[in-house]
């Protein structure tokens, strides 16, 4: 029999949980091989995957769920979940107030979805440090980030054309590495097109340009790297593909809006 959990209840342990401007905000904590028996939320959510790593079954998929990826479950999907580590998630849940206000088209009412490397995940990152450090504007930030998540996730979803074969390729090249000097020419050779074609398809796909997401690539594996403490910024830069410690820091802090070393001391104080 599926169980259906009441607004801002969670299988999890709650570390910390706010109601914002009709938006349920909770950070839950889950041990290490636990699992969740199938059940499901009466509203719909996102959960922002914050430490670990766990698998996630829903109808009749599964799907694996890291570190800055950003899950949405709509109200009444039936799912369970396996943690192979210590997890610990962010859950944004949209109430009923928001619901009326916005568009039928905003959200996907009725389909799991997940997004992984772009402009909703660092959205959902900012929204998260709002809420640990809250002040007396942190409401309307939070207002703000929320509404541009949901758009994103909107526009990214109502996406009718896919990307041929040879941009899927390009894609799964640049991930594979996203750390290395890569440039136009050399993508558009491996995959057999034009550079200015790559540029053009690129960007009409994917919402950025060809540059503007291999460093979202490395600013997302900075994030992974960053929760390690073993492991010294220096390190991190190199390793993620900067030319020191001093470009990462210039370029983690704009797209973040924090410092990786401010980004450290807050996501290991909690």
């Amino acid at each position: 029999m599926n169980l259906k959990l009441p607004s801002r209840r969670f299988h999890g342990d709650t570390l910390k949980s706010h109601e914002i401007i009709g938006l349920g905000l909770t950070e839950i904590l889950y041990p290490p091989h636990f699992k969740t028996q199938k059940h499901s939320h009466e509203r719909p959510s996102f959960d922002f995957i914050l430490r670990g790593t766990h698998s996630e079954n829903y109808g009749k998929k599964t799907r694996v769920c890291k570190p800055s990826m950003l899950v949405y479950h709509p109200s009444d999907e039936e799912h369970s979940q396996h943690f192979h580590t210590e997890g610990r998630l962010f859950n944004i849940e949209i109430c009923p107030q928001w619901l009326g206000r916005l568009n039928e088209r905003i959200l996907i009412q009725n389909k799991s979805a997940d997004f992984h490397d772009n402009v909703a995940c660092r959205l959902a990152a900012r929204l998260y440090y709002e809420f640990r450090e809250m002040d007396d504007v942190s409401s309307l930030i939070i207002e703000g980030l929320a509404l541009e998540i949901m758009g994103e996730v909107s526009r990214t979803s109502s996406r009718v054309s896919q990307p041929q074969h040879w941009l899927k390729q390009a894609k799964e090249l640049i991930h594979e590495r996203s750390s290395e000097r890569l440039t136009l020419s050399q993508i558009a050779q491996t995959v057999g097109i034009h550079p200015v074609y790559l540029a053009r398809e690129f960007r009409r796909h994917y919402r950025c340009t060809v540059g503007e997401y291999i460093r979202r690539l490395r600013i997302e594996l900075a994030c992974r790297e960053i929760t390690r403490p073993d492991t010294s910024l220096a390190e991190i830069a190199i390793a993620c593909g900067f030319y020191d410690q001093s470009h990462f820091s210039k370029t983690f802090k704009r797209v973040m809006r924090i410092t990786p070393a401010e980004y450290r001391i807050k996501f290991l104080s909690h």
